[in-house]
């Protein structure tokens, strides 16, 4: 039971670790150049479908859905594009979140895109934190704050009554 906790303690301080280093450059997309950009490319598209039966038994379809996008800057005389709205693009799985991205960044719109300060590849239009790296995060970290608090540290010793007289 002991290297099972070990293991998970091990597992859990890994995705914390690595949750916190995509914490630490997703934060500082707030400080990236800021440039105008044209939106070129903004389109929904089905990924996947999976056919099944729904609560009454009936057959049934389930479509999840990709955002699409594409957009152009120029930085230093020199044109760039990118596809990203974050540092780390969640998928996005029913049409009505994703036809509400397309009809914020329509074709041919202006945006404002955050540039790499050291790299013009790379951009995004949406700075900042993602609700899923901060849960993946703290998850991480609760979960390596138990299984280290129950690996690690031993159990009390219970005390022995002494027999009386």
């Amino acid at each position: 039971m002991r290297s099972l906790l070990l293991t998970f303690f091990v597992l859990s301080l890994v995705v914390t670790v690595w949750m916190g280093k995509d914490l630490w450059v997703e934060a500082q997309t707030y400080s990236w150049k800021e440039v105008p950009a044209i939106v070129t490319q903004s389109a929904v598209k089905t990924v996947a479908t999976l056919k099944g039966t729904n609560r009454n038994l009936q057959p049934s379809e389930r479509h999840w859905y990709q955002y699409d996008l594409l957009y152009e800057y120029r930085i230093d005389g020199v044109d760039h594009a990118s596809g990203k709205l974050g540092l780390i693009d969640t998928p996005v799985l029913n049409r009505s979140a994703a036809d509400s991205l397309a009809a914020r960044y329509p074709v041919g719109g202006s945006v404002t895109a955050y540039v790499s300060p050291d790299d013009p590849d790379m951009a995004v239009l949406e700075p900042g934190l993602t609700p899923l790296t901060v849960v993946l995060f703290v998850a991480g970290l609760l979960a390596a704050l138990v299984a280290g608090r129950m690996a690690l540290i031993p159990e009390p010793r219970k005390r022995r009554r002494l027999p009386s007289v």
